[in-house]
């Protein structure tokens, strides 16, 4: 009777820890590709602008997670698990993962101009889901700065 229970259990763990990865991989990717889409739709304008990122604060199991926004080398100098990948230097990234960076995704925004990324009023590259973020989109003549500026924690 105990080798039943125990089978049971360890079916229902495994079963589990599956349709939370599979979880995981489906919003983190979808939290990735909406924020990217924010910041490309931004570069596409063309024009000097500025507007609050949008993004939930809870993602899988009422759990808060951490999003860093920069180029290939500026994510791979952070995190251990991405220096073997292929990131672009010329190519920004969106990084959405767990606090325990057990999961994550990854999403590029491909651009054709010489993008300067800054971090205003943090470190940079991370932040928290509950932080309050700000996009500035500024074009020059030779480059387009995107400044990446923490204004304060969001309110639930």
């Amino acid at each position: 009777m105990m080798a039943i229970l125990f089978m049971v259990i360890s079916f229902v763990s495994s079963d589990i820890a599956w349709l939370r990865t599979s979880l995981a991989s489906r919003i983190y990717g979808d939290i990735a590709r909406s924020i990217a889409l924010q910041i490309r739709m931004g570069l596409e304008l063309h024009s000097n602008t500025t507007y609050i990122l949008e993004y939930p604060i809870e993602a899988i199991a009422y759990e808060e997670y951490s999003i860093a926004i920069g180029n290939g080398s500026i994510l791979k100098q952070r995190y251990d698990f991405l220096k073997y990948q292929q990131l672009n230097d010329s190519t920004i990234y969106v990084l959405v993962l767990s606090f325990d960076k057990i999961y994550h995704e990854i999403e590029a925004i491909e651009t054709t101009n010489n993008v300067i990324i800054k971090y205003y009023n943090f470190t940079g590259p991370e932040f928290g889901s509950r932080a309050l973020i700000n996009i500035m989109i500024t074009f020059y003549n030779d480059h387009i700065e995107l400044g990446i500026v923490f204004n304060g924690v969001k309110r639930v």
